[in-house]
């Protein structure tokens, strides 16, 4: 076998592992969304990209100069490689490209629970300044805004903000279980976020609601005092202070009526009365 044959079926079997390991990192990262894990590390999807790529474009290169007639295999698993490649690449760049950034104002010293309740009635509308999504939270840490809840991509930020608008960035992120060892109970100076995530409640047959929802406060606040709101006590509240329920129809029409210009000031969905609990910033 000649040198630049070997090297080629060298660098065709390096193609086919990465490739297979790029194929790993996929499913890893699928199955980390499918068990809504809050932060996914993106460093071994680049690995295995950094790896795959240019193996499977330079056997895709070598099969042309060396092997053209015998070289259907070959062909196959590097183009393959490369297609693989591509897709990923491009998905990558609509994701970053489509992301919505957002970010959470929250009082000054607040801890505990805070919610985002998305309805199209008794709420405020979305504010949407120079691209970025922005939820001020109020002293109770309940906000509800006129707007659907968006499935796609989101880059968030937390916030303290004092009364004098200065913001404190919430650097904390606590993505799995706070336990209660030594350290954490007597950390009561680390603020930080608990466990972000949507979801959606029903509050009467044929009537459902979505929502965000996440902790904001310290390790030792949350082992020792926080209580958390109950499904059962969320939605009382929500019978109390209905925002309207969330179907196809009103869910087109939120996006249509109430749709947020991407660089405007605020979106132009009328606001609702009944603000009585989220007035108070």
């Amino acid at each position: 076998m000649k040198p630049s044959v070997k090297w080629l079926w060298m660098i065709t079997c390096a193609s086919l592992i990465a490739t297979v390991f790029l194929v790993l990192v996929l499913f890893w990262l699928m199955m980390g969304l499918a068990i809504i894990a809050p932060e996914i590390p993106p460093w071994p999807l680049f690995t295995a990209l950094g790896m795959s790529a240019p193996l499977s474009l330079a056997g895709l290169i070598m099969v042309r100069k060396v092997a053209p007639s015998r070289s259907l295999i070959l062909y196959a698993i590097n183009g393959c490689g490369l297609a693989l490649n591509l897709l990923v690449i491009g998905s990558i760049a609509a994701i970053v490209i489509g992301e919505t950034k957002e970010q959470f104002l929250i009082p000054e010293g607040y801890k505990g629970d805070v919610y985002v309740v998305y309805g199209k009635e008794n709420c405020e509308p979305l504010t949407v300044q120079e691209g970025w999504v922005t939820y001020r939270i109020p002293r109770n840490g309940i906000l509800r805004v006129c707007a659907t809840l968006d499935h796609g991509w989101t880059k968030t930020y937390y916030y303290y903000e004092a009364p004098n608008g200065v913001r404190q960035p919430i650097r904390g992120f606590w993505p799995t279980t706070i336990h209660p060892t030594a350290d954490n109970l007597g950390n009561d100076s680390e603020f930080g976020v608990y466990f972000p995530r949507g979801g959606r409640t029903t509050v009467s047959p044929g009537c459902s609601v979505e929502f965000q929802r996440f902790y904001v406060g310290t390790k030792h606040h949350f082992l020792t005092t926080y209580s958390p709101m109950t499904a059962y006590d969320f939605n009382e509240y929500l019978r109390e202070h209905p925002v309207g329920c969330q179907t196809k129809e009103t869910s087109a029409l939120l996006k249509d009526k109430c749709r947020v210009p991407r660089f405007g000031d605020q979106s132009p969905c009328p606001k609702g009365t009944g603000l009585e609990l989220i007035a108070n910033r």
